[in-house]
């Protein structure tokens, strides 16, 4: 009942803001335990559990909910940047029917996703497709990254968990993108090429 509900990934938090809310209204004071009982709600909001989107007949669709904040087209590839902020719907899906491979998972600090110094110091991790490769970088409020392990999955399946920073999506130049700066997104609903 409660993984229809909240993500797996985030019930322990979940799980753990809620006794602290309890015990600060019987024990410590009225006020903190409304703040507590807020802190609860908004965990519970950012793992909410969605069920999987029904997928559209569609080359690549987007990895994340969010909102396409710059796209750059090169030489010899297309790059879209999403910022993903606590409101949207946090569940990673995959992009195409492939297996997947984590090239890079470095640890690393939540500075705000927008410095310079955050894509040198947060955390990242990249992923690499057949031929696409998705590169998370976490924000200030990014409470917790898992990807699952590597394997085989259908466009839409459940990749991992996301919850704050910038997702950058680097195509082939042969894609022909399909969304527009400022754009919102849904995960594996929306084609991105």
């Amino acid at each position: 009942m409660i993984n229809k509900l909240l993500l797996q990934e985030g019930q322990k938090q979940v799980l753990y803001a809620a006794i602290f809310t309890i015990v600060t209204f019987l024990f410590i004071c009225n006020f903190l335990g409304w703040i507590a009982l807020f802190v609860t709600i908004a965990l519970a909001y950012i793992y909410r559990n969605k069920n999987k989107p029904s997928v559209i007949v569609s080359d690549v669709v987007s990895p994340c909910s969010g909102k396409v904040t710059a796209i750059d087209i090169t030489n010899d590839k297309k790059i879209i940047y999403i910022d993903v902020s606590l409101c949207d719907m946090h569940i990673l899906r995959a992009p195409i029917s492939a297996s997947f491979k984590i090239s890079e998972n470095r640890k690393g600090l939540n500075l705000d996703s927008d410095s310079f110094r955050a894509t040198k110091l947060n955390q990242r991790v990249t992923l690499d497709f057949d031929n696409i490769e998705i590169s998370l970088l976490s924000g200030r409020c990014n409470l917790k990254t898992s990807i699952l392990e590597e394997q085989e999955l259908l466009k839409g399946d459940k990749l991992g968990v996301f919850t704050a920073g910038k997702i950058k999506v680097t195509l082939d130049k042969n894609n022909v993108i399909k969304v527009k700066i400022g754009q919102k997104i849904q995960a594996g609903v929306t084609p991105l090429a």
